[in-house]
């Protein structure tokens, strides 16, 4: 009845936004091959850095950024969105006095772009045996345990759900005789899925309302400080993930800037905008800079992360009054 009800609202939802589709604005997107790609990125890098002197240029660039660019490595292709530096360029439209910030941040990322980039240009040397090894690897990561083929349930509803088609199939099939009482059962249909589906919009708002007001009296307890993220940073690196470690420390020294009153820590806040709550002449700014940049690198950059990466992080929470008792011979691996 779930799987009935969602397909309907989709319907319902899918006609009128079919109509109202509009053509994107902004230039057609390029086909690149891979060394021009290459050098597209170097280009718009450049235009970065010269955003620090002339944020006012931002909004020429936006106009020329096409949605994505098109890469073709042998054979297979590739479209890479541009949607991340067009918000970006938005902002900073919108508020030059962070143009050096976000000029860097654009610079950051591209340089990130290019160096993933660059390992296309490598030649594959996997064996099917290490690529199986690989993919099991992959497959084992936390993000991928709840992913299953169907289940048996899943199976059962696949075949009452086509099982209920096939019968509507054969109730509006005949109806083509009757033009009238066809225009009566189908708008009967849409109004009774209307109805059903506002039905069960109310009771998912209600009860989500009452979780809410039972979750208030726990929430406090359920806090974790910069000592909790900081303990399981030391967890990972134990275990040798230095990516995940340095990820933990990063937010330790959040909540270490909320503990000293910098701010209200927010997980939809972005990382620079944590930076941008600091003053210039804060002595805190510097290390979470550095922290800030070294996360984003490997966090979202894919930079290999090492013990020598988590130590210059751990010296940087070190610096915002952070002791976590690590020391470099622990890292070892």
């Amino acid at each position: 009845m779930k799987h009935g009800v969602i397909s309907i609202l989709f319907f319902l939802i899918s006609c009128p936004a079919i109509a109202a589709q509009r053509q994107p604005s902004g230039p057609s997107p390029v086909d690149y091959d891979l060394k021009s790609y290459l050098t597209e990125l170097d280009r718009w890098s450049g235009e970065a850095a010269a955003l620090k002197e002339h944020p006012e240029h931002a909004a020429a660039l936006i106009k020329s950024l096409p949605p994505e660019w098109d890469v073709t490595v042998r054979g297979q292709r590739f479209a890479v969105s541009t949607n991340w530096l067009h918000r970006t360029l938005d902002s900073l439209t919108a508020n030059h006095s962070f143009a050096g910030d976000y000029s860097t941040e654009i610079q950051s990322h591209l340089a990130a772009m290019r160096t993933d980039a660059e390992g296309l240009a490598r030649p594959l040397n996997l064996t099917p045996g290490r690529a199986k090894a690989k993919l099991d690897e992959i497959l084992r990561r936390r993000e991928f345990q709840g992913v299953h083929g169907p289940t048996l349930l899943d199976q059962l509803l696949a075949r009452m759900r086509n099982w209920i088609f096939d019968i509507l199939e054969k109730i509006f099939g005949g109806l083509g005789q009757h033009p009238a009482a066809g225009q009566v059962l189908l708008w009967s249909a849409v109004g009774g899925s209307v109805f059903l589906v506002m039905l069960l919009l109310m009771r998912y708002f209600l009860k989500s309302t009452e979780s809410a007001s039972l979750d208030l009296d726990t929430a406090s307890a359920a806090s974790r400080t910069w000592r909790d993220w900081g303990r399981d940073a030391l967890d990972a690196a134990g275990r040798g993930d230095y990516r995940e470690a340095i990820h933990l420390a990063y937010w330790a020294g959040i909540y270490r800037m909320e503990e000293l009153g910098a701010w209200q820590a927010d997980r939809a806040r972005t990382h620079r905008e944590y930076l941008r709550l600091l003053a210039a002449d804060d002595a805190h700014r510097t290390p979470l800079a550095q922290m800030t940049s070294r996360f984003e690198l490997v966090w979202y950059g894919g930079n290999p992360a090492s013990a020598r990466d988590f130590e210059t992080v751990i010296e940087n929470l070190e610096a915002l009054g952070c002791n976590l008792l690590w020391r470099p011979a622990i890292a070892k691996s």
